[in-house]
C-alpha cells in the first residue's frame, strides 16, 4: 500500500500541512516556525516508511518540480563523447543535487526552453556554450533562471556563470618554466578546423604571461589552427592525439634545439606530443619538458606521470548546483554572477630544471 504524508501525519501526531511543508522543505523559504525536533521526527518517520513523494501533487502544491536540467551543447555534434571532464562534472552535480532534494534530467535533443515551459525543470545548467543562439536568447529574455559553467560566450554576455580561471592557470604554467630556466616555449592546441574556444583563451593568457615574465615570444613555435603553418593528417577521431603527435613532429623538424618546453592546450594532446617523443627517443624531460591541462585519470599513470593543471570537475558541479539554487530562490542580487575557480598545476616529472642562461 502506497503511504501517504497523511500515514506520516498521523504517526508523527501533527498536521497533514506540517509534514507536507517539511518534506518539500518550504520551512526554509516560508518562514514557517516548526522545531527542528519536529522536521527531524518527519523526515525519520518518512525515510523508515520507504515514503515516495507524488512529484505531480508536488507541482500542483508547490509549482516546483524539483528537477535541475543538464544541456551540453556540444551533445549535438557529431561524435560527441561524454568523455572524463562532462562525466565528472554531471556527477558531481547529481550528487549535490540529491543532497538537496532535487532530481537531474539530462537533455540532449529536445529544446530546455519547451522543459521550462512545460514545467519540467525548474532551473538549468549549461556546460559549456560558445555561441549566443535562439534558444538561449529566449532563455535571457524570458528570465528563466540557469546557470552556464565555463562560459566562453564574448562579450556583452556576462551571464550567470562559474568558470575555470584560465588566466591564472596559464600564470602558473609560464612561471614553472621560467623557474626551471625555461626560456624558449612552444604552444600546441587542437588542430582542427575549430578548436575549442578555451584553447584559445589559454593560448592568449599563456602568451600574455610569457610577455609578462619577460620571456621570448615565437610565433613559429605557437601551433594554432588559424595560422595555417602546416597541414597535420588529422582524422575525426583521436584528433587531439594526432595533434600532439603531429605538432611535435612539426615542431622538431623545423625548429629542433630552439626550444625546451612545450605547453599542451589538454591532456590529451600531451599524450600524442609524448608518443612522439618516445617513438623518436627524445627522452622526457631530460631533453624535452612537456606540460598539458586538465589532469585526466592517466595523467599520473604514465612512465614519467604529466605535469598538467587539475580542473576541478567536482567544484565546478558544485558551485555551478549552488549558484543555481540562489537564483532559483532569488538569493543574488546581480544579473550575471561570475564564479571564477583556481586550478591547481599539479607538479610530476615531464618539466626539468635546466641550467640557468646567465650564472651568478
Amino acid at each position: 500500500m502506497k503511504i501517504t504524508i497523511k500515514d506520516i501525519a498521523k504517526k508523527c501526531d501533527v498536521s497533514i500541512g506540517t509534514v507536507s511543508k517539511i518534506l518539500n522543505e518550504k520551512y526554509k523559504y516560508d518562514n514557517i516556525k516548526i522545531s527542528q525536533e519536529t522536521i527531524a521526527r518527519v523526515k525519520k518517520v518518512a525515510k523508515e516508511m520507504n515514503y515516495e513523494p507524488n512529484y505531480a501533487g508536488r507541482l500542483l502544491s508547490t509549482g516546483k518540480t524539483n528537477t535541475i536540467g543538464i544541456y551540453i551543447p556540444k551533445s549535438r555534434e557529431k561524435n560527441f563523447h561524454f568523455g572524463h571532464y562532462y562525466s565528472s562534472i554531471i556527477d558531481s552535480i547529481e550528487k549535490s543535487a540529491v543532497k538537496s532534494g532535487y532530481d537531474i534530467l539530462l537533455i540532449n535533443y529536445d529544446s530546455y526552453i519547451h522543459k521550462f515551459s512545460s514545467r519540467r525543470i525548474d532551473g538549468l545548467i549549461i556546460i559549456e556554450q560558445w555561441e549566443m543562439d535562439d534558444e538561449l536568447g529566449t532563455l535571457v529574455q524570458e528570465g528563466w533562471p540557469f546557470v552556464i559553467i565555463n562560459n566562453l560566450l564574448e562579450e556583452p554576455y556576462n551571464l550567470h556563470a562559474v568558470n575555470i580561471d584560465n588566466n591564472y592557470a596559464m600564470h602558473e604554467i609560464v612561471k614553472y618554466f621560467k623557474n626551471n630556466n625555461h626560456q624558449n616555449l612552444a604552444f600546441i592546441e587542437e588542430l582542427i578546423p575549430v578548436p575549442q574556444r578555451e584553447h584559445k583563451l589559454r593560448f592568449k593568457y599563456f602568451v600574455y604571461h610569457l610577455q609578462a615574465e619577460g620571456l621570448p615570444v615565437y610565433q613559429d613555435l605557437f601551433l594554432i589552427s588559424e595560422k595555417g603553418n602546416f597541414t597535420p593528417r588529422i582524422e575525426e577521431e583521436n584528433y587531439d592525439q594526432l595533434s600532439g603527435y603531429y605538432g611535435m613532429e612539426y615542431l622538431l623538424d623545423k625548429f629542433q634545439g630552439q626550444f625546451t618546453g612545450v605547453f599542451c592546450a589538454n591532456d590529451l594532446i600531451a599524450l600524442g606530443a609524448l608518443n612522439y617523443l618516445y617513438e623518436s627517443g627524445i627522452k622526457v624531460p631530460n631533453e624535452m619538458s612537456i606540460i598539458g591541462f586538465d589532469d585526466l585519470d592517466f595523467s599520473k599513470s604514465l612512465v614519467h606521470g604529466l605535469t598538467t593543471v587539475r580542473q576541478p570537475f567536482a567544484k565546478l558541479g558544485q558551485e555551478a548546483f549552488l549558484l543555481l539554487t540562489k537564483i532559483m530562490k532569488g538569493q543574488t542580487n546581480s544579473a550575471n554572477s561570475i564564479v571564477r575557480i583556481k586550478p591547481e598545476l599539479i607538479i610530476r616529472n615531464t618539466v626539468s630544471q635546466l641550467e640557468p642562461v646567465f650564472k651568478q
